[in-house]
């Protein structure tokens, strides 16, 4: 919510939403609540605490010791480690490493395509992207957190989203699957080069058709829509809080304060009825 357009398609929830997605389709993600903030007693309003992908969350989950992992997130900046897992990561996709443009490396060979995946989870980098490219997230590819530890036995980097606030804000047929701007310092850079092995389209296929089909987690029926229906617990869930938030904040902007019932319901329904069918 940063402006008075902003506050016009505001949910409070498309960042929580994308998050929970990936446990649903199998992959840990960093979990968030809810929670009314008051600071020195004053209301400040609703507030959604996540856990940070970092490389204390990622020793607590996955084992190991923290000082073992390297962590980068957004546009690929180092926070945890040294990252030369990564940079060795980056030197077998790419033709040249300190030359995106350069390309990638061709991986129709099975022993390139498992050499690789010494260095990376590729079930988990899938799941990571089918989200993402299903809510037209804005603000990615480049935000994200990867992370892998590299001391003991891994199944390679892991990757999480972060900062999903403008999902679902573009046309609902944007494809993100397309090569994208960001591709060179962003997890999209490895499906562009894993997409000349077989193995990995058939797993990449295998992913989609459970997350859309069969009652999966993005799956729509004649009786039933998944996607929508998740939305709608988790709007239900934060719709009576945001009253309060209403009462603190609605007003900042102009003199017609933004209300429940006048902004976000309306707003809620029209993504049910026009994103998700």
């Amino acid at each position: 919510m940063y402006d008075a357009a902003n506050n016009h398609v505001g949910q409070f929830i498309r960042d929580e939403w994308n998050r929970r997605l990936h446990p649903a389709l199998g992959q840990l993600a960093s979990h968030g609540t809810w929670v009314h903030l008051y600071l020195n007693g004053l209301y400040w309003g609703i507030y959604n605490p996540t856990e940070r992908p970092d490389s204390a969350f990622m020793a607590a989950y996955f084992g190991g010791d923290k000082e073992h992992y390297d962590i980068l997130k957004n546009h690929e900046e180092v926070v945890d480690g040294n990252g030369k897992s990564y940079e060795a990561l980056l030197s077998l996709i790419h033709n040249d490493p300190l030359n995106f443009p350069h390309g990638y490396r061709y991986f129709s060979a099975s022993e390139d395509y498992q050499a690789v995946r010494e260095f990376i989870d590729p079930g988990n980098l899938i799941t990571y992207l089918i989200p993402n490219m299903y809510s037209v997230a804005r603000g990615w590819p480049g935000n994200n957190y990867v992370g892998r530890d590299c001391q003991s036995a891994s199944e390679g980097f892991k990757f999480f989203s972060w900062k999903n606030e403008h999902g679902l804000k573009g046309p609902v047929n944007e494809n993100l699957f397309r090569p994208h701007s960001r591709d060179s310092d962003s997890p999209t850079k490895f499906h562009r080069a894993f997409k000349s092995n077989a193995e990995y389209r058939l797993l990449f296929a295998d992913h989609l058709h459970r997350a859309f089909f069969n009652g999966g987690t993005l799956a729509l029926s004649a009786v039933s829509n998944q996607p929508a229906a998740s939305w709608l617990v988790l709007s239900t869930e934060i719709e009576t809080p945001l009253i309060a938030e209403s009462a603190r904040w609605g007003d900042y902007r102009g003199t017609q304060p933004y209300t429940v019932n006048d902004d976000l319901r309306p707003l809620r329904d029209r993504l049910l009825m026009n994103w998700f069918p």
